[in-house]
């Protein structure tokens, strides 16, 4: 292998990244919308940011343990495809605990110590547009978005294919859901919207949280809600 492991993750995955930011500012710069030069540069600047902090992440938690920090990485990377249940099976179950890592990690965000000084930015863009997901503190899109699918990947000891898999559809979903709703899947406009309101990504983790905060309550001697 030519290129270390470590530096072959982090340059598919961030190539991966920047089609999909590219694809997008062409499009924008097609139908005539507002700013895309400024949001390709937003974009380009939270790849760099995403990959240093992914490389960090990867020496810190990436495997072999024992194996010189240059080929460490955080997915599985072998000479064989995955089998396509395989990849399935991952993609669906990092999928469904990334709602809750995220759902988590956002309602964190809402804080009153972290809301004003990091996330507030991200509110700032109303308009809907699919780069509005990079109109961000760094250090949000980092915890917020590139960290929980690299721990993830980790935690599944998923395969590279995967990874970028994971990584490319979310990206999708995220510019996509802020400038429409996708069908069957939580709105995230609704939030920007109602910010003290849907916080996930599929609404799952909504529910289950609204479940618990009402049984919580019947059991304080609250009002039933």
């Amino acid at each position: 292998m030519l290129l270390p492991r470590l530096l072959l993750e982090t340059g598919a995955i961030a190539v991966t990244q920047l089609a999909v930011y590219i694809g997008f500012a062409v499009r924008g710069l097609l139908i005539g919308e507002e700013g895309i030069w400024k949001s390709a540069q937003l974009a380009a600047m939270q790849v760099a940011v995403a990959a240093a902090g992914g490389i960090g992440l990867t020496l810190l938690i990436g495997e072999p343990t024992d194996a010189p920090l240059l080929h460490r990485t955080l997915s599985r990377i072998d000479a064989s495809f995955p089998p396509p249940r395989e990849i399935l099976t991952d993609v669906a179950t990092a999928v469904i605990l990334f709602d809750v890592v995220f759902y988590i990690l956002h309602r964190l965000m809402h804080t009153r110590l972290l809301y004003g000084r990091i996330h507030s930015r991200h509110h700032l863009a109303h308009i809907p547009s699919p780069f509005a997901v990079v109109h961000a503190h760094p250090l949000d899109y980092l915890l917020t978005q590139a960290f929980p699918v690299m721990a993830l990947v980790r935690l599944l000891n998923a395969h590279a294919v995967t990874m970028v898999i994971v990584g490319s559809s979310g990206l999708l979903a995220a510019m996509y859901s802020h400038s429409g709703d996708l069908m069957g899947v939580m709105s995230h406009r609704k939030h920007h919207r109602q910010p003290t309101k849907h916080f996930g990504v599929l609404g799952l983790a909504d529910a289950v949280a609204q479940r618990v905060e009402y049984v919580l309550s019947r059991i304080m001697g609250g009002p039933a809600r």
